[in-house]
């Protein structure tokens, strides 16, 4: 069974979709922000 999202997550997800867009967040932190993995 899928995981539920979180209210608190998704709205921090798309607080910082929203800031990445403005250009006030870079796609790094955006991608911190979102718990994606990094390519190092």
């Amino acid at each position: 069974m899928p995981k539920k999202k979180s209210a608190i997550l998704e709205a921090v997800h798309e607080t910082a979709t929203g800031l990445h867009k403005a250009g006030l967040m870079d796609q790094t932190t955006l991608d911190l922000s979102t718990n994606k993995p990094q390519n190092s």
